[in-house]
């Protein structure tokens, strides 16, 4: 508790005013230098002036070129875990390097030669600040919405009418050639998550589907469907089309955003619509399938010559985003039409639907995480859950 120092003085006008002043220690050193404190491996300008001694031994036995080599072969969200391990390990983590890489890795199907270019124009060419401010869909995990809704029991008595909360999941697990594998189901996060890997695993060709039959019968009874997506800024579309004797095509629209700068680790649900596909726009061969689906995740009314924002690289932490700048020059030019009426062509006997429900915000695991998340405790434990 801060000690109080009475004084009695003039104040105002009047005599015998009393005051309360708490300490202030720091004022004490007003006046006086500080010696900054050397960074890890700098010569330091006291005591002996030699070269500052390692205390830790992994510092001794490893030197910085060595730790650069360890880290670049840790998955990218893992740097900013390792910069909060030590001081040395944040200026080595800081090496553009490593962020060039993760910047390569994330976006690799655009081109090195246009990252490098935007990373020039809009990113005041730091690898490090376009990874955390531009945004990108995390590939080693999986995008859960948790959904409730109750549901009416079988009456046994008068007195007596049972009301059911039903708990269902959706799952996304975006995959890096564009496409992505796709989940509803009561199963928790980490009964999934395994089938997600082993199905990720398995390197899709770009011609093979989840429609049933021949080797993909196995996925299927999984419950799990081959789709495609698009990402333009923080807008992503999602298309995939259920199998059956009258095929349904599932279109979503999602905002990608994060809780913290980098993290990209929420999917907002702007839309979710279902239509029919007629027996004349059933696509007969995968190959039809995949062009199908890529129509219908496009971007369109979007326009060219639209900018990111990106900011100068701060200090600690402190990156600060600049506004637009020449960015990206994507978008098709296409009038924007309403997705309704386009659903409605391939099959006009089955009128198109937007769901208003089951539309809970998609939150990212992490595969190492899976059997410990909070999503999956039973709904007698969690019965409500913010995203957040």
């Amino acid at each position: 508790m801060a000690a109080a120092v009475g004084i009695r003085g003039r104040q105002g006008g009047m005599d015998g005013g009393e005051f309360l002043l708490s300490a202030r220690p720091w004022l004490s050193l007003y006046g006086l230098r500080v010696r900054a404190v050397p960074p890890v491996g700098s010569v330091s300008h006291g005591g002996g002036g030699g070269r500052e001694k390692e205390t830790a031994l992994i510092h001794r036995a490893l030197p910085e070129e060595l730790l650069v080599e360890v880290f670049a072969r840790l998955p990218s969200q893992s740097l900013g875990r390792v910069a909060c391990v030590c001081r040395r390990w944040r200026y080595t983590v800081r090496a553009p390097a490593l962020w060039k890489d993760a910047c390569y890795r994330a976006w690799e199907g655009e081109g090195e030669d246009a990252l490098r270019l935007l990373q020039r124009r809009t990113y005041s060419s730091s690898w490090r600040t376009m990874w955390l401010h531009r945004p990108r869909i995390r590939f080693q995990g999986v995008y859960v919405s948790r959904n409730t809704y109750l549901r009416c029991g079988v009456v046994e008595w008068r007195n007596k009418k049972p009301i059911h909360m039903v708990c269902y999941y959706r799952y996304i697990s975006f995959l890096p050639n564009g496409k992505i594998l796709y989940k509803t189901s009561p199963q928790v996060v980490r009964d999934v998550a395994r089938q997600m890997q082993a199905a990720a695993h398995m390197r899709f060709p770009s011609s093979r589907v989840l429609a049933g039959g021949g080797d993909a019968a196995g996925h299927a009874a999984d419950g799990i469907h081959l789709g495609r997506y698009s990402i333009l800024h923080d807008s992503v579309q999602v298309a995939l089309l259920y199998p059956g004797r009258r095929a349904t095509l599932v279109q979503m629209k999602l905002r990608l955003r994060g809780t913290c700068v980098g993290a990209n680790n929420r999917l907002d649900v702007l839309s979710l619509i279902t239509g029919g596909v007629g027996p004349q726009a059933t696509p007969r061969t995968p190959k039809e399938v995949d062009l199908l689906l890529q129509q219908h995740c496009r971007h369109r009314g979007a326009g060219r010559g639209r900018g990111e924002g990106g900011g100068g690289d701060g200090e600690a932490g402190g990156e600060g985003q600049g506004g637009e700048g020449e960015g990206e020059g994507e978008g098709e030019g296409e009038e924007e039409r309403d997705p309704l009426a386009v659903l409605a062509e391939l099959d006009p006997e089955v009128p198109a639907v937007a769901h208003q429900r089951g539309t809970a915000p998609f939150v990212f695991v992490p595969f190492e995480d899976a059997e410990t998340d909070i999503l999956n405790l039973p709904v007698d434990k969690m019965d409500f859950y913010l995203p957040g």
